[in-house]
């Protein structure tokens, strides 16, 4: 709900999300990207970095659906971790990310 708070709230598939979450509901889940059970991530790091939603998932905010964008194999993300380029927002003191293997591989 971190996004959908104030993301698309006029959306009847969005105020449905949030009536069930305020109920405290399980919430039927459709899997957009699928990890291995070994990579672990968390969109904390990502987020607070300051990259924003689109860089991964596409331009979700003209989708209906929303539906994978990126590949979500290894070399994407090293290669988004070494070179991060537009991704930052300007002026981020951060050069790159984690390429240690604990970083996703838990």
């Amino acid at each position: 709900m971190n996004c959908h708070r104030v993301t698309r709230t006029e959306s009847p598939l969005i105020q449905a999300l949030t009536k069930r979450y305020q109920k405290g509901e399980p919430m039927p889940w459709r899997r957009v990207h699928s990890l291995p059970d070994h990579v672990y991530f968390d969109h904390r790091p990502h987020v607070g970095a300051g990259i924003v939603c689109q860089t991964c998932h596409g331009e979700i905010q003209s989708l209906a659906v929303v539906g994978q964008h990126m590949s979500m194999r290894m070399g994407a993300c090293l290669s988004c971790h070494r070179k991060p380029g537009d991704a930052l927002p300007k002026g981020s003191k951060i050069a790159r990310g984690p390429e240690h293997c604990y970083a996703c591989h838990r």
